[in-house]
């Protein structure tokens, strides 16, 4: 491996993804599963020869990133240095409110929600 090859992680599933609620810059815990599937991956990368000689980390400052980059990470050895400019979006009114409630607020105004909303 050399350092031009790129590994990305996602943070993973949290408690408020499980409810449908929008996170938004807003942290919500990990669930233990994505907690224990970071120590997981950490185990795979180490098995590619992942090293700090060979690779280098950089993390959003959401905790429910460098949590779980964390995890994977300290088994290799490697410490992420954070970077502001990875920091989720504000998403207003809308943190912390579960999918349905966004959608009834925007029929509520006229406005047409997607299905995914």
């Amino acid at each position: 491996m050399s350092l031009s090859d790129i590994f990305v992680l996602r943070h993973g599933g949290t408690e408020w993804n499980r409810e449908g609620r929008w996170q938004g810059a807003l942290d919500s815990d990990l669930t233990n599963t994505w907690l224990m599937q970071a120590v997981a991956i950490g185990e795979s990368l180490g098995a590619f020869g992942i090293s700090p000689e060979s690779q280098r980390g950089t993390v959003s400052p959401q905790g429910r990133a460098w949590q779980r980059a964390e995890l994977a990470l300290e088994l290799l050895g490697i410490t992420a240095t954070v970077i502001d400019d990875l920091r989720e979006i504000e998403i207003g009114d809308w943190t912390g409110l579960p999918r349905d409630d966004i959608a009834v607020r925007c029929l509520d105004h006229g406005v047409e929600t997607s299905p995914d909303i």
